[in-house]
């Protein structure tokens, strides 16, 4: 059987199919191969929608994905509380606040980003100056040979910058 991933919309009604084709007499293997749809599949399908209307298990669904996004607000403040009674108080002086982050980072195991916000630092300092993406693509920073200036007719072809 190919693999295929079902709405709750679609489990509902090849539930209520099948159990129409089983009252009817017809042969479990059949129906199953008829809906496209594994024993195990069947089974689980029938205990979690069994007797359930399609538009009952797309609130039903609707209902889960409120409740993930709920669970994850509030695991999201229990470690914004747990960052915040590691390091207590918001340090003031910049070195203070990237010790902090280094702080936070190896305690807890938290992301940069979510440190340098418990402690009030600005990612820029802590992660360092940037290179252009031109420069990242090229494999060197503003002063390798590789640049415009130093490849052989490279400022006579306008490339560095400088008029030709």
């Amino acid at each position: 059987m190919k693999r295929h991933r079902h709405t709750p919309e679609q489990a509902v009604r090849k539930v209520r199919e099948g159990e129409r084709l089983l009252n009817d007499g017809k042969d479990l293997a059949m129906i199953l191969r008829a809906l496209e749809v594994s024993e195990a599949t069947w089974n689980r399908w029938r205990s979690q929608y069994g007797g359930m209307k399609a538009s009952a298990a797309k609130r039903l669904r609707e209902l889960e994905a409120e409740n993930a996004r709920r669970k994850r607000l509030v695991a999201n403040q229990a470690l914004e509380s747990t960052c915040s009674r590691s390091w207590p108080r918001e340090p003031s002086d910049p070195e203070r606040r990237r010790r902090a982050v280094v702080h936070l980072q190896a305690r807890l195991g938290v992301s940069q980003r979510r440190a340098c916000r418990a402690a009030g630092q600005h990612r820029a300092p802590s992660v360092g100056r940037r290179r252009s993406v031109r420069a990242r693509r090229r494999g060197c920073g503003p002063g390798c040979a590789a640049s415009p200036a130093s490849i052989p007719g490279g400022v006579a072809n306008g490339l560095a910058g400088a008029p030709p």
